[in-house]
């Protein structure tokens, strides 16, 4: 059963790749609509440069260096009793 299943997705991909190989040849990319593609990439990688920018600006330094320190799972909590300690490694 799982042979015959894993054969049709065999099949299923190879007719997906023969597919958008041909359609790559009856429809290929132009340079205006690479150049369209490039345009919008560009933009939004300026505005992304942007926010990063405002939230820097806003971030003071020493913020960003000092982090909390985690809490550690396998110290016991100091108000549990020792018998309620059996799921600490969890």
């Amino acid at each position: 059963m799982s042979d015959n299943i894993a054969q049709s997705e065999a099949k299923l991909q190879k007719l997906a790749k023969h597919l958008h190989l041909g359609w790559a040849k009856l429809h290929p990319a132009t340079e205006k609509d690479l150049a369209a593609v490039r345009e919008v990439v560009r933009l939004q990688w300026e505005q992304e440069r942007q926010i990063e920018k405002r939230i820097a600006a806003f971030t003071p330094a020493r913020i960003t260096k000092t982090r909390p320190k985690a809490k550690s799972l396998n110290k016991p909590s100091p108000n549990r009793p020792p018998s309620q300690d059996h799921d600490r490694g969890r």
